[in-house]
């Protein structure tokens, strides 16, 4: 038929029904209307259902090509693995309609049609329920009867048993040769029925005959006569010379039990089943016996816990089953398996950690689903808001299996260092709640064929967000790059904004800020196209934080602070309007606006507390960036209790011993160092060093990083030997691991330089920093600002062969270049340098005015040129008025450019205490 309306070709079916039969109308309209709301690439879509002249008729999706069992009745036959690839297909259109609650009850090959372009879809779902009138199933009537070719070398008379009996309440409801034995009892059809069913047909289509033994020429009732040779169960070993492998028959036969309880607990284990070659997992296994040892008996013990349970009698009743294949036994038992593969000392405690939050989630999950479902039930007139509802279930249980299968597929040590937090910011159910915001969006595409290709891309879509939250980028970028491709040809906006703004993601992880940026851009317009209101707010703060900390394009950041903040106006989502004040905050600290950083922090903070709670991820986050504004502004007392907090929270989140609680501690230390509490710093320090060794290799650079950390504390102590000696290590782990020439060596280099200058051994000391300076000049280029760093640290330098003029000369050879390459008012900062300007004297009662005073020097960009030039212009004498000068310059930009107090009141001090005369 043609639709007029849509401009379209349609297939109408009319179904008879018994006269007088109301029921059976309005209960076929209404499942018909059902199937209309799954939009699946291998079921049939249904467009619309209704009555005509007292029967129902339905409109559904034209498919041009051919039923199933007409493809099986080619000739020469199909290989086998182009059967098996058929039903696959079938196997997850119907696995599908289960997620649903919806079941076949007629599972057979002329109800699955094969498409000109392979592509696989099956029909009728629920039709069967046509007739309500009782009839034996030996003798059907002739107007039920719906005739199906024998397979190929079957007997003739087999054809007889290829009749329909539909029937409900106490009748036969689907075809007798490919009914489940339940059906046979006219027991309810259920999953576990569907699933029977396709095996018949697939048996039948692999090998050309049925898989149980039956005589057709036997006398009896045909419907008794199929029972009882289904009962005694499938054939036990597949026909003599079929090229068909064991293990498929091996995989057919669970599910060709003749108890529902006893086949696979959903038609999704059936398509692992049937989609795993043992022989490729067997060579797998050989290339990693001892880790694949340690998965098989996990896997084996957490199978003796998978529910045996296949009906999916009320699909309101037990929800929890819909997540089959997504979070169950099985599920589990691979994800043990491939974290405690990986060797690592946490992975046992994450694997707890992480089972944990899944549970809840899928706990909740499965709680809202029962309330859609019994809703829908009750529901009259339009049902819009359950559907949308539906629909964002379906979507956070996709998300949920695409995580899983992430965590299940290898051991990766990588993997399991971020699987809580990650498992943690799973996009969250309560969202689904929230019909207002979920109608406002773009609805799924109305075209059968534009709607069939979103599905079939959302799944990748769902992995590349999962490779993108384990910081998988080279994986990511494998996937991602044909990904965007199709997404951009895509007319379907929400999906193309997610691709765009995952990619970004991948491209900012890899260096490629302009790119990331590019995407960031596109994700915002292609949010707004799409209505969603969530998404744009997410792409603004990217593309904000990709242009002012990455880029440092100040220019363009203030434009986009204006422009992002309509888009914020527009969401009430707490989470995303957290992302955007938290992107705000990271680029008013870059611009060196540091109240309005904190201001920002403070906010984002205060949404995250009250949407994700205080002991989530996200919420440590904030108190990271928070902690980082204040120090800023020079109150770093006021940050230690926030890192503290976020110490605490990531030891309950992410365990004890976690790599992430170690960088926690280490900010911890550095903050204690900053306010002179160096017995705690060095506690802190030493804590970080230990989790780090016993989870990372001796020579990974994390290691360096603590043991520079420990090195300027120990250093600021007076304990020389002991700072030098854990500089000297660094020294060797990253000359280990980056190469002898690589700058990175200069901030180890100059460390050591500070130390030996410190126990009098100024030779030395004054070679270090050189050949750190002639690393990063060879490296870098002599007029690139890192090359700087060991050439201001040469400037206060005392000695015999450096007069103060020459210091004075280097710190300004210094400040000239900043100028040069950043503008002369610039607020751009750094991060603090690892040690102290100057090196302390003995610690002794007045020894805090020397840590007070590092303290204010080591805040801000300025603090070092300009100070430190001011005062080796001093010391020369003639020079005064330039010191003076520099001084008032220092000055001004604490005040002015970087509002630090602290720094202004260190220069007004230093003005006072050096007059002009």
């Amino acid at each position: 038929a043609y639709d007029p309306e849509l401009g379209r070709r349609v297939a109408v079916k009319l179904l008879h029904t018994a006269p007088g039969s109301r029921d059976a109308r309005r209960s076929l309209a209404g499942e018909a209307r059902a199937l209309g709301k799954l939009s699946h690439p291998n079921v049939v879509q249904v467009y619309d259902a209704g009555e005509h002249e007292g029967e129902v008729f339905v409109a559904m999706e034209l498919v041009e090509g051919e039923p199933l069992d007409r493809f099986l009745r080619r000739t020469p036959r199909p290989p086998w693995r182009e059967v098996l690839a058929a039903f696959l297909g079938a196997a997850r259109g119907i696995a599908a309609a289960h997620h649903k609650g919806l079941v076949h009850r007629d599972v057979k090959p002329s109800n699955i049609l094969r498409g000109k372009d392979g592509r696989v879809r099956v029909a009728d779902f629920g039709l069967a329920r046509a007739s309500e009138r009782p009839s034996p199933a030996a003798d059907p009537p002739p107007h039920e009867s719906e005739p199906v070719a024998a397979p190929p070398g079957a007997p003739e008379s087999s054809r007889q048993l290829a009749f329909t009996a539909a029937t409900e309440g106490g009748m036969l409801i689907g075809t007798p040769l490919y009914m489940a034995p339940e059906q046979h009892e006219a027991q309810r059809a259920t999953a576990a029925s569907d699933q029977y069913s396709l095996c018949v047909a697939l048996h039948e289509g692999l090998h050309g005959e049925l898989p149980f033994a039956f005589e057709a020429g036997s006398k009896g009732d045909l419907n008794t006569l199929l029972l009882e040779a289904k009962k005694r169960g499938p054939k036990s070993a597949p026909p003599d010379g079929s090229p068909v492998p064991p293990w498929i028959h091996k995989a057919l036969c669970r599910g060709l039990a003749p108890l529902p309880e006893d086949r696979y607990p959903s038609v999704d284990a059936l398509i692992a089943a049937l989609s795993e070659d043992p022989d490729a997992r067997r060579q797998a296994r050989r290339r990693t016996f001892a880790i694949s040892a340690v998965a098989l008996g996990l896997v084996t013990a957490g199978a003796l816990f998978v529910t045996r349970s296949g009906a999916l009698q009320d699909p309101c009743e037990h929800p929890e089953t819909q997540l089959t294949g997504a979070w169950d036994d099985e599920v589990k038992g691979r994800v043990r398996a491939a974290f405690l593969g990986t060797g690592v000392s946490h992975a046992e405690d994450t694997a707890g950690r992480v089972f944990k939050t899944l549970d809840r989630y899928s706990a909740d999950w499965a709680a809202m689903r029962g309330e859609v479902c019994s809703a829908s039930r009750r529901a009259g007139g339009s049902r819009d808001s359950l559907d949308v509802r539906d629909a964002c279930l379906d979507r956070r249980r996709d998300q949920l299996r695409a995580l899983t299968t992430l965590f299940a597929e290898k051991p990766d040590a990588d993997v399991v260092d971020k699987a809580s937090q990650v498992a943690m910011n799973l996009p969250p159910v309560a969202y689904c709640a929230d019909t207002e915001a979920l109608l406002a969006r773009v609805r799924p595409p109305e075209d059968p064929v534009l709607r069939a290709r979103v599905a079939a891309l959302e799944p990748r879509v769902d992995k590349l967000d999962a490779l993108v939250a384990a910081g998988k980028t080279k994986d990511g970028l494998a996937l991602g790059e044909p990904l965007l491709a199709e997404a951009e040809g895509l007319p379907y906006a929400p999906l193309r904004a997610r691709v765009e703004i995952a990619m970004s993601k991948l491209r900012d992880n890899s260096g490629d800020y302009e790119a990331a940026a590019a995407l960031d851009r596109s994700a915002a317009i292609s949010a707004a196209e799409g209505r969603d209101d969530e998404l744009s707010v997410v792409a603004w703060a990217d593309l904000l934080f990709i242009v002012a900390d990455r880029q440092r394009r100040f220019d363009e950041a203030s434009v986009l602070l204006s422009l992002g903040q309509t888009a914020v106006a527009r969401t009430e989502d707490a989470r995303a309007r957290a992302k955007w004040f938290s992107a705000q905050g990271i680029a008013f600290l870059a611009m060196g606006r540091f109240a309005d950083a904190k201001a920002a922090h403070e906010r984002a903070l205060a949404l995250r507390e009250s949407a994700a709670g205080p002991d989530h991820p996200e919420t440590a986050v904030s108190l990271h960036n928070l902690a980082t504004a204040l120090c800023a502004m020079g109150d770093c007392r006021a940050a230690r209790p926030l890192f503290e907090r976020a110490v605490t929270l990531s030891e309950k989140t992410i365990g004890p011993e976690h790599p992430g609680t170690a960088m926690t501690l280490s900010n911890l230390g550095n903050v204690l160092r900053r306010i002179g509490e160096h017995e705690a710093a060095l506690s802190a320090h030493k804590r970080a060093l230990a989790i780090k060794e016993k989870v990372l290799p001796p020579d990974h650079p994390s290691i360096a990083s603590t043991l520079t950390n420990m090195g300027n504390v120990l250093f600021e102590m007076g304990d020389y030997e002991g700072a030098l000696s854990a500089h000297r290590r660094a020294l060797a782990i990253k000359e280990k691991s980056l190469g002898p020439e690589h700058p990175g060596l200069a901030s180890p280099l100059t460390n050591m330089g500070s130390v030996c200058f410190s126990r009098q051994a100024i030779s030395t000391a004054r070679s270090l920093p050189i050949s750190a300076l002639g690393i990063q000049e060879k490296k870098l280029g002599p007029d690139h600002l890192g090359s700087r760093v060991p050439a201001r640290r040469q400037g206060p330098r005392a000695g015999p062969k450096r007069p103060a003029r020459s210091r004075a000369a280097v710190l300004e050879q210094a400040i000239s270049l900043r100028e040069k390459k950043l503008g002369p008012t610039h607020p751009v900062r750094r991060a603090p340098p690892r040690q102290p300007v100057f090196p302390p004297r003995a610690r002794g009662p007045g020894g805090g005015d020397t840590a007070e005073r590092a303290l204010s020097l080591d805040n801000a960009e300025v603090r070092g040129e300009v100070q430190l030039a001011a005062e080796a212009r001093f010391r020369t004498g003639k020079d005064r008025p330039r010191a003076r000068s520099l001084a008032e310059q220092a000055r001004e930009a604490y005040a002015a450019r970087l509002g630090h107090k602290p720094g202004v009141a260190h220069a007004t001090r230093w003005l006072a205490d050096h007059p002009a005369k």
